[in-house]
């Protein structure tokens, strides 16, 4: 048994002690002690000091704590008010009648309003008396937009015939307070903090701006080179079509001096053959083709151009260079073409048979003569020629503006002969038969008889062959 009593000793005896001495150590502020601040005190690293205990005899309980205080507030921007203080109307985490809830990592405290120097509800911040400063939300005005401090005072009534006093409600409403305190020298130093931070953010709101102004200014800069780049980008590609225009316009006047002028013929359908009754046999019959667009020649090919080409001039009348150049072999012409597309980049061909009378009839039109029913209008023949060719374009052109159609020299086409294609000839594009021994030509010359410079009359030579009334006109496909 003693033994046992012995153990208890050494154990519980040690277990009281920490009890006693836990309990006494509490975390002062402002010389008071009370339970809620020791957990606040632990959150924030204030070291815990014993407790001094009185001498038991003298041990009395803690005071109450007062109901009511006085406080200070700074409002409106430089009006001070001093109220009798027991607490705001709200029982809101922020501003409720015993005092301020703060929560830091996970702990909260209720912190009563006895340990603030100032309160700044505009920005949510405060001073303790023990120095720490604490920053939240729920010390913000919008956290608790009802709150006001309230009091009752007396004021002199006067009604008629009787002097006294009136007593009456006086309301203060946070939304009004920029600083709160329990003394007069909290008020100021709240109004010093509050100063120190409308500078900081006046400075801020300055440096805002001007970052604001001058990222404008960057942005117009920007905006002003941007615009300045795309006049310049506008004014070099300008530069580059009017260039481009030129070149073409260079190169069209080079490949007219080379290859001639040439008309845009509109491809359409028309019917093709004798259509007036005056024909021979391998002009019939008349069938209906249909042509796409290409671009024909506006003269018959002169001496000139051939000169250019081939390095030498091969005509029989060598009258200048403005004369069809004559006395020139189907094959001939194809060295000519082959030579010309290489020299310009270009393709050259000579017209299909159907390609011929439609543009020789202005469109596939029923003209007898390329141009229209006069002969002598539109024609050199043998009863206008002289017995010679004559410069190229000297007669009236067609309704298409091309000249010579009829008359000056017979014109070589591309197509082989066949005296009954006609019967089967395809609708669309036709280019004759396959294989043949002779080419067509159209369009009669100096020394033919009109009926031979209608628009639909043919004649054949063999490809080798060549004279001085055989010349030709091109096509130019791109």
């Amino acid at each position: 048994m003693r033994m046992f009593l012995r153990l208890a000793f050494v154990f519980l005896i040690p277990l009281w002690l920490g009890s006693v001495a836990y309990a006494d150590k509490i975390c002062p502020v402002d010389s008071e002690v009370y339970p809620d601040n020791v957990q606040y005190c632990i959150q924030h690293g204030n070291k815990l000091i014993p407790k001094k205990t009185a001498p038991r005899q003298q041990e009395t309980k803690p005071a109450a704590a007062s109901s009511a205080a006085r406080i200070h507030v700074y409002y409106d921007s430089g009006q001070k008010e001093v109220f009798d203080f027991t607490g705001f109307n709200t029982d809101c985490d922020g501003y409720g009648k015993e005092g301020s809830k703060y929560t830091e990592n996970g702990v909260s405290v209720t912190i009563p309003w006895r340990d603030f120097i100032y309160i700044l509800p505009e920005y949510g911040r405060a001073k303790l008396k023990n120095g720490y400063n604490i920053e939240s939300e729920s010390l913000k005005r919008g956290s608790c937009s009802g709150a006001q401090i309230r009091e009752k005072r007396k004021r002199k009534d006067l009604p008629a015939g009787h002097e006294g006093e009136k007593e009456e409600a006086v309301e203060m409403a946070l939304s009004r307070m920029e600083v709160l305190s329990f003394d007069g020298k909290g008020v100021e130093e709240g109004r010093a903090v509050r100063e120190v931070i409308l500078q900081k953010r006046g400075e801020t709101d300055r440096i805002a701006e001007e970052g604001k102004r001058q990222s404008a200014a960057a942005a117009e800069r920007r905006a002003e080179a941007e615009k300045h780049r795309q006049e310049e980008e506008t004014k070099r590609v300008a530069e580059e079509e009017a260039k481009r225009r030129v070149a073409a316009e260079v190169a069209r006047k080079i490949h007219e001096k080379i290859a001639g002028e040439f008309v845009l013929v509109k491809g359409g359908c028309y019917r093709m053959g004798d259509t007036f009754g005056v024909g021979r046999p391998d002009e019939l019959p008349v069938h209906e083709v249909c042509a796409d667009d290409f671009y024909l020649g506006k003269y018959e090919v002169t001496q000139g151009q051939w000169q250019g080409v081939m390095g030498y001039n091969p005509a029989y009348h060598k009258n200048g260079d403005e004369y069809p150049v004559e006395q020139v072999s189907w094959n001939d012409v194809q060295g000519f073409i082959q030579k010309l597309n290489d020299k310009t980049g270009q393709f050259y061909r000579l017209p299909t048979e159907a390609e011929w009378e439609y543009a020789a009839r202005s469109g596939g039109k029923p003209e007898k003569y390329s141009g229209g029913g006069s002969v002598d209008a539109v024609a050199w023949y043998r009863s206008t020629s002289g017995g010679k060719t004559h410069p190229v374009g000297t007669k009236a052109p067609n309704g298409l503006g091309i000249h010579d159609m009829s008359g000056n020299v017979w014109e070589w086409v591309q197509d082989w002969y066949g005296s009954g294609y006609y019967g089967g000839s395809p609708r669309h594009n036709p280019k004759g038969p396959s294989s043949g021994t002779h080419r067509v030509a159209r369009g009669g010359g100096w020394s033919a008889e009109a009926e031979s410079c209608g628009s639909t009359d043919r004649e054949y030579l063999i490809p080798a062959g060549g004279n001085n009334y055989m010349g030709f006109r091109l096509v130019r496909t791109r």
